[in-house]
């Protein structure tokens, strides 16, 4: 995985009913941060391109649900693409991460974020996002 980004598993019980996954979120959980909000993005066109931007502050954990989502991800130095199509799997995105992603029909994709909605958080020009993450601290 690039710097910036993680690929966990979450746990996952099957009995004969079926299988249960679930998440916890903290220091001691698979999501490594308070969850603030959460989201879902589902019956998107075939072909359509979600987000194209970064977050300035927030972290986010994409969990897909149903069907399955390519994710190309790109923290300025690095790119990669990931594809979630299983739903004990969670993407976790720290802040400054370059995404976009395409939703296979009839998918369905969570996502929990650090913090609340701002605007003001997102870096939506791939120019100024890499100008952000190439300049010294």
């Amino acid at each position: 995985m690039i710097e910036g980004v993680e690929l966990l598993k979450l746990p996952e019980k099957k009995d004969n009913r079926g299988s249960l996954c679930f998440c916890e979120a903290g220091i001691k959980g698979h999501i490594p941060f308070k969850i603030k909000r959460a989201f879902w993005i589902f019956r998107t066109p075939k072909g359509a391109v979600r987000g194209r931007h970064a977050h300035r502050r927030s972290q986010q954990a994409h969990v897909c649900l149903h069907g399955s989502v390519k994710i190309q991800l790109d923290n300025g130095k690095e790119k990669q693409g990931v594809v979630l199509n299983r739903p004990n799997r969670v993407l976790i995105l720290g802040p400054m991460i370059w995404h976009s992603f395409c939703l296979e029909e009839g998918s369905l994709l969570f996502v929990f974020t650090s913090n609340w909605y701002s605007e003001k958080d997102y870096v939506r020009d791939y120019e100024e996002f890499l100008s952000l993450v190439r300049t010294p601290k």
